[in-house]
């Protein structure tokens, strides 16, 4: 059986990643959905002083995310091997997700987005930090 083409491998790996990327992209943004729709309802659980411990949880995920981020940079630049770049790059998509889930989940809780959006951007720099496998 003849091997594909390196171009075609190529697409078909980043699509993968395209798709490992979407799944991780998704749960992030439908939790920001849900906690605009309740408060578009007008229903607020906690008010704001109560969720104060889930803020300082979301900022010691983001710090976490954002140095995990820089590390794994440093070691991606480093890196010679496409396998081993994938890996990291996966590991610093992972990373950034839960900032942007304990962001969404800290704004349906008390109407506040900025930590819900700064999860966001941590996520979505992860991104364009770690391309996808043909575009670097």
């Amino acid at each position: 059986m003849p091997q594909p083409a390196p171009a075609i491998a190529n697409r078909r790996l980043a699509a993968r990643f395209a798709a490992i990327r979407l799944m991780i992209l998704l749960p992030v943004l439908a939790v920001g959905v849900v906690g605009w729709l309740r408060l578009r309802k007008g229903g607020v659980i906690v008010d704001v002083p109560g969720s104060r411990p889930l803020l300082y949880v979301f900022l010691a995920a983001a710090a976490l995310a954002a140095a995990a981020v820089a590390l794994l940079f440093v070691r991606w630049r480093r890196e010679t091997g496409g396998a081993e770049r994938n890996r990291l790059s996966i590991l610093a998509w992972a990373a950034c997700e839960m900032p942007g889930l304990l962001g969404g989940v800290y704004y349906f809780i008390s109407t506040d987005a900025r930590p819900y959006f700064g999860g966001l951007f941590l996520l979505l720099f992860s991104f364009m930090l770690f391309p996808l496998p043909g575009r670097r």
